[in-house]
């Protein structure tokens, strides 16, 4: 294990303190009003924008200037309160503004493809900073990681020198990374077992220049962190089977074949006769009841099921080549409409009244963290 001292820690620390990684930005907490200039009964935008802008500079607060003019319908909806935000989660019109104002003081009205805009910080929640002892062992672990990754690449890239030169044979290798030489099974360009089921490793394997029993192929990487070395020891050239040889493997093609064909018309038939009434599901089907992150069932069915048509009656979908399944969607319990509790009125606000393009997880985690979760008893009658 690659051993790294506090020291190394701290400084590393000290560098990502100085780059802003451990500082969570400020969070703004935003009272908006959006006039909607197509909206009926606003003839006049300019000289309603003037009266709201004029009134919120006597101090008349947001929910009482939404209440006395036409205003948009998620303005009149959460009375001017916009919520809590960081500036990367709104729209570059929103956050350039925003960093502009002090708390309580109102902008000037600006412009979007949403219509006219009156926004006013109520509050910034100054970004905490994370201590050293919070973030240390993460930061240790990143340490070795790196310093791990950078030996591994070292090392590869000495064995590739070491190779080119053509002075080691396969047995110096094995000392060098402490494993032992192993001899596979028959392997061809189309089949082998083992990490050699890999059709990447087969092709670099195969390639001209390492069939040569004296060569020893450079690093062939399995995966992101395991690699191979290998040298043929014996090259047999392709052959053509003989009759006797080649007659089971071609029974086994033909038999896979008309098995598969036979399958797949039984489902058919039994899903079109399930589907005209003629037959009526047996024991064989069994009854899912779930959502989407439900484990009472395996990935692929969920794939199936909640990527499926539920309109259409009993379907048939192949899920390998031996096996296929027979199902119905019968009903589709929607969600219960959530309370419109403070969050989600931040939410939704939020949601209406930004063109913001992130994937608001900030935000999501914020929404989360502040709610309750209400558990639908009913599901578990089933």
């Amino acid at each position: 294990e690659t051993l790294v001292d506090e020291k190394s820690i701290y400084e590393a620390y000290q560098i990502n303190l100085d780059d802003g990684l451990y500082t969570k930005p400020n969070k703004y907490e935003i009272m908006h009003i959006l006039i909607d200039n197509n909206q009926s009964g606003n003839s006049n935008i300019s000289e309603l924008v003037d009266k709201i802008y004029s009134d919120l500079n006597n101090d008349i607060s947001f929910k009482d200037v939404v209440s006395r003019y036409n205003v948009s319908s998620e303005s009149k909806e959460n009375q001017g309160y916009m919520g809590k935000f960081i500036l990367e989660d709104l729209p570059k019109s929103f956050s350039s503004i925003i960093l502009t104002l002090k708390p309580g003081e109102i902008s000037k009205p600006f412009i979007s493809k949403s219509g006219t805009h009156i926004v006013s910080v109520k509050s910034i929640q100054e970004g905490e900073t994370e201590d050293f002892d919070s973030v240390k062992l993460n930061l240790e672990k990143t340490i070795k990681q790196d310093l791990g990754s950078r030996k591994y690449y070292k090392l590869i890239d000495d064995i590739t020198d070491a190779i080119y030169s053509g002075n080691n044979d396969l047995s110096y290798y094995s000392q060098l990374l402490k494993t032992d030489v192993k001899e596979s099974q028959k392997i061809s360009i189309n089949q082998g077992q083992g990490i050699f089921s890999y059709p990447h490793v087969r092709e670099e394997l195969f390639k001209e220049i390492y069939s040569d029993q004296k060569n020893i192929t450079p690093p062939i990487f399995i995966d992101d962190d395991r690699f191979i070395l290998a040298q043929t020891s014996q090259s047999i050239g392709e052959q053509q089977l003989p009759l006797e040889e080649a007659v089971p493997l071609i029974k086994e093609i033909l038999i896979n074949r008309i098995s598969s064909e036979k399958l797949l018309l039984s489902a058919e038939e039994t899903r079109d006769n399930l589907n005209a009434g003629i037959k009526n599901p047996d024991n064989t089907f069994n009854s899912f009841v779930g959502t989407s992150d439900s484990g009472q069932i395996n990935e692929d069915l969920k794939k199936v099921f909640f990527n499926s048509n539920p309109t259409i009656g009993y379907q048939i979908i192949n899920l390998s080549k031996d096996k296929i399944v027979i199902f119905n969607i019968e009903t589709i319990n929607f969600p219960i409409k959530p309370k419109n509790d403070d969050n989600y009125k931040d939410f939704m606000s939020f949601t209406k009244n930004t063109a913001s393009e992130s994937d608001f997880d900030r935000f999501y985690n914020m929404f989360k963290d502040q709610s309750e979760v209400e558990v639908n008893e009913s599901i578990y009658e089933n």
